[in-house]
């Protein structure tokens, strides 16, 4: 699985998704087994055949990675469907496969979008997806790893960032 910053992301928002009368099921798809990138794109795409036939009708589903085939699944089901949203760069590769299909029209026919930023709402309205489902849900500390300390190292008020200064990232 993911062991990035998205993926810290997912694992913090998954127990606020619920409540007492509502289980979460979390199905993991094993997408990248293969050292052939084309072997996981095949393996993709059986994966998203799996996960229509494994949804029962009063599921609702988040999918968590935008790019990821399996987000096609959501066409094919009347579920009530989500995915989080990062930042949108180009769009996945395999849509010039699809002619009659975009980006836009799959993020479209989702019930809704959680953006990790207000720069990744943003770049939604870019492309041309109604932002009225859209929420911003931003990632926050983790006050286990990070406590505020009584003994001071500098002098001074700092900001440490090790973040990129790319737009996405919000600096």
């Amino acid at each position: 699985g993911r062991a990035d910053a998205i993926h810290l992301y997912i694992k913090a928002l998954l127990p606020y998704l619920g409540t007492s009368d509502v289980g979460i099921e979390l199905v993991v798809l094993q997408n990248d087994v293969f050292r052939n990138r084309y072997l996981n794109f095949v393996l993709q795409i059986f994966n998203t055949f799996k996960l229509i036939l494994k949804i029962r009708r009063d599921d609702i589903i988040l999918f968590t990675d935008p790019l990821s085939v399996n987000l096609l699944a959501s066409l094919f089901i009347s579920n009530k469907k989500y995915t989080i949203f990062y930042h949108y760069e180009t769009d996945p590769f395999y849509y010039r496969f699809l002619p009659s299909l975009s980006y836009k029209k799959v993020l479209n026919n989702l019930d809704g979008l959680i953006c990790i930023s207000n720069f990744s709402l943003t770049q939604l309205s870019d492309i041309g997806v109604s932002s009225d489902n859209s929420k911003v849900v931003p990632s926050a500390v983790d006050h286990e790893l990070f406590k505020p300390t009584a003994s001071r190292l500098f002098q001074f008020d700092y900001i440490l960032s090790i973040g990129s200064e790319e737009p996405r990232k919000n600096m």
